[in-house]
């Protein structure tokens, strides 16, 4: 059986499929930091959104180094991408990318302090799908 790992299509139908995916980031050490994360959106070019904290690890981590890896497997099929993270604190962005049921970890909504956008560009990626039957 011949693979395409290298299949945008499948790998967008993949990342939409998705609500988690593992992100690693490099933290201060040089160690590979791994967290499951929400996604927000996905762009047609492969770029994966995430809310999350400004004051967590991982946004330090990224505005120290911005390589990332995203991984996931789910229901027989297979991400794991390399890529460049940025964090985003645009407000037009933040107001797009916003979801209702982030109100419980940002009290002022998509206006908090504390929220901003993780932008993936992926730069590399594999991605499989079993076959059925």
């Amino acid at each position: 059986m011949e693979m395409n790992l290298k299949d945008k299509a499948l790998a967008l139908e993949v990342l939409r499929s998705l609500e988690v995916i593992h992100m690693a980031t490099v933290d201060a050490k040089g160690h590979a930091a791994v967290r499951a994360m929400s996604i927000a959106h996905v762009d047609d070019d492969l770029t994966v959104w995430f809310g999350t904290f400004d004051d967590s690890a991982k946004i330090a981590d990224i505005r120290a180094n911005g390589s990332v890896s995203l991984s996931a497997w789910e229901k027989g099929h297979s991400f794991r991408s390399w890529g460049d993270a940025t964090v985003v604190t645009d407000q037009e962005m933040k107001t797009k990318l916003w979801q209702q049921g982030w109100k419980r970890f940002f009290r002022k909504g998509d206006t908090d302090p504390n929220y901003v956008l993780a932008r993936v560009t992926v730069k590399d990626f594999e991605v499989y799908k079993m076959p059925q039957g």
